[in-house]
């Protein structure tokens, strides 16, 4: 770590965890990016999804900390009050199988799995929606698919996660609620369904929000971390000596390559 001139986090929490187990290292906060040409409202929807339903979208892999189970229970508190609704889950992952028995069990309709989409296809999905739901348990340092959602203008459903509220404020850009809180998700999601005003409203503020995050900015914020780097070695020629073992004492024998 004596090496180390400058480092990057991508968020607060991205920081503190790192900070936490490296006491001497504070890294730069420097969010992700999203391509907001490529995100961006207006474009060409799945035809065979733009009716007459609200269309909740959620997009990730299915894996257990994205909490499906909350989704889809959150969506069935949806559709027993706004019937012409529609859950679209775009992303394939090990819980797979378990969506599709619980769909099945619980007789739930209108639920799309998209599967693995195209990265050419899928801002379509997102102007395919009408709502943007990201329901993750937690270990998340940021919310890439957040960034994603705000410059397609839609309008977010999200837990209160410290990676996701990094990105979100609550009120102006999204509906928030606890972490495993199916309920609670199904409320939010039934007010921005019943609500066409503040669903534009929220949207407009995450499309206006997501262009502080166009990749030729957070370009820019990453070329002044590297430039303190170097100015940082400049001041430290010893740096530039050849480092010493990773162990002192132990050493690591190339392979026999013969």
């Amino acid at each position: 770590m004596r090496h180390l001139h400058q480092s990057i986090a991508v968020s607060e929490p991205a920081r503190d965890f790192i900070s936490h187990y490296f006491a001497q290292v504070r890294p730069h906060v420097v969010p992700n990016g999203v391509d907001v040409e490529y995100f961006r409202p207006g474009q060409a929807p799945i035809r065979h999804l733009r009716d007459d339903r609200i269309n909740v979208l959620f997009v990730g892999r299915l894996e257990k900390r994205k909490g499906l189970r909350d989704l889809l229970r959150g969506f069935m508190y949806l559709r027993s009050r706004v019937e012409k609704s529609r859950l679209i889950i775009v992303g394939e992952g090990p819980l797979r199988k378990d969506v599709e028995s619980f769909i099945s069990q619980q007789r739930l309709p209108d639920v799309v799995l998209a599967g693995a989409v195209p990265d050419t296809v899928l801002p379509r999905y997102h102007s395919s929606a009408d709502i943007f739901c990201a329901p993750a348990t937690g270990r998340e340092s940021f919310g890439i698919v957040l960034l994603e959602a705000m410059a397609a203008a839609l309008p977010i459903v999200a837990t209160e996660i410290p990676g996701y509220l990094s990105v979100l404020q609550p009120g102006v850009d999204s509906l928030t609620v606890r972490p495993k809180s199916p309920i609670e998700l199904g409320v939010a999601l039934t007010v921005l369904a019943r609500d066409i005003d503040l669903r534009r409203r929220m949207g407009q503020a995450g499309l206006v929000k997501s262009h502080r995050y166009a990749w030729p900015v957070v370009t820019g914020r990453v070329i002044q971390v590297y430039e303190q780097a170097r100015a940082a070695r400049a001041e430290r020629p010893q740096d530039r000596e050849q480092p010493e073992e990773l162990m002192p004492g132990v050493h690591y024998p190339l392979p026999n390559l013969g």
